[in-house]
């Protein structure tokens, strides 16, 4: 598979995700952490090891989540690269994603990434220059789902001028689609390799306020550099070995009936 099938196929899953979580809100599954929650699992179906035929590297990933009693409605991400140079030599990077969903009317129409708070940007953004919000937006009408992240110093200053009601979905000609920015960071592309971010963005799964879920993940270069994954970092007292290779998948109870009612 090519990277570009493979961002094809990503988009194709997420946009079912979108859409059954929209037609199952009733349940309330239109929140960002069980949206996320599916969007990762279905990204687990195109492989957890990548070779792409296109691409010299290989990758390895696997994802952790917050355990029960720490979880909340958030569904922001952390990102950890490890790119091997070689056989012992590596450097680490990150990335890190803000989640939001589209608030909507009873006639399905949009109201604006209301949840987006100056405050909350400010914060995020002083973790990293890499990092964004991710926007979970569906189209019912056109059965059309969109998830695309944009830089939170954007989103920050739109936040801070009261302009992003304003700016409604135009917001998202402002960055790209996730498939694009995940499939580069796992590459080892556009992350922050600052030593010091990166201990920051680690430490983060045993501060008061964790990320819902992490994306630990390694890249080498196929037939030359092993990728090897390292998540020694991560509080196994607060999170689960959620996907991975060694683990069974885990779903949601609510996915048992995922068609919901028509519109």
């Amino acid at each position: 598979m090519k990277l570009s099938e493979w961002r094809y196929k990503a988009n194709e899953l997420i946009n079912k995700e979108l859409l059954k979580c929209y037609i199952n809100s009733n349940l309330g599954s239109w929140d960002e952490n069980h949206i996320t929650t599916q969007i990762l699992i279905a990204l687990k179906s195109l492989g957890l090891e990548l070779n792409w035929e296109d691409k010299p590297q290989k990758v390895k990933w696997e994802c952790h989540k917050l355990k029960g009693s720490f979880e909340n409605q958030y569904g922001d991400i952390a990102i950890v690269v490890k790119v091997q140079l070689s056989g012992t030599c590596f450097v680490e990077g990150v990335a890190f994603y803000e989640a939001k969903r589209q608030y909507f009317n009873n006639a399905h129409q949009p109201l604006g990434f209301n949840a987006i708070k100056f405050e909350q940007l400010q914060r995020i953004s002083e973790l990293t220059h890499a990092s964004h919000v991710l926007l979970y937006d569906i189209d019912i009408n056109k059965r059309v789902g969109c998830a695309s992240t944009v830089s939170s110093i954007i989103a920050r200053e739109l936040a801070q001028k009261k302009l992003i009601s304003a700016v409604g979905r135009i917001i998202h000609l402002y960055g790209e689609p996730w498939v694009i920015s995940l499939g580069n960071n796992l590459l080892g592309l556009n992350l922050d390799f600052q030593e010091a971010t990166v201990k920051t963005i680690k430490e983060l799964s045993s501060s008061i306020n964790p990320p819902n879920f992490i994306v630990n993940a390694a890249v080498g270069l196929e037939g030359l550099l092993e990728p090897v994954l390292d998540n020694t970092f991560i509080n196994n007292n607060m999170y689960d070995k959620w996907l991975s290779t060694d683990t069974p998948q885990k779903t949601n109870e609510r996915d048992n009936d995922l068609e919901g009612p028509s519109f």
